[in-house]
């Protein structure tokens, strides 16, 4: 799987979505956080399993339903090729991928340290 600069991209900004909408799921009582770092704990076979990892398994799963979404015919072979082409392809391009979610991540915490000092000051009655 061929992964070009604006491929890059469009993955780092999904990385990011899938990333923190599974972090904002820890609050939902409808969520399956805790199945999904299971899930992934085991995928990595890892105790603990950090961000970089989340991210990644979370982009594989993503990825390899889009890819297999409309190839139900398939054989267990050509789909374990599949599979192996996306896995593959993300490790190789993980650090440039991240290197792309940098900003993005960035940008997003200085947003929510916008809300949270208007936040302080909407408590305390100021403007």
């Amino acid at each position: 799987m061929e992964i070009d600069e604006k491929g890059i991209k469009g993955l780092a900004c999904r990385a990011a979505d899938l990333w923190l909408n599974l972090e904002l799921g820890r609050c939902r009582p409808d969520s399956n956080y805790h199945q999904v770092v299971e899930f992934l704990k085991q995928r990595f076979k890892a105790e603990e399993i950090n961000p970089f990892l989340l991210t990644l398994g979370l982009l594989e799963m993503a990825l390899i339903e889009d890819v297999l979404k409309n190839r139900p015919y398939l054989s267990e072979e050509e789909r374990e090729k599949v599979i192996q082409d996306v896995v593959e392809s993300l490790a190789e391009n993980f650090p440039k991928i991240v290197d792309e979610m940098v900003p993005i991540l960035d940008l997003l915490e200085r947003k929510i340290g916008e809300f949270k000092e208007l936040s302080r000051k909407y408590r305390s009655g100021g403007e």
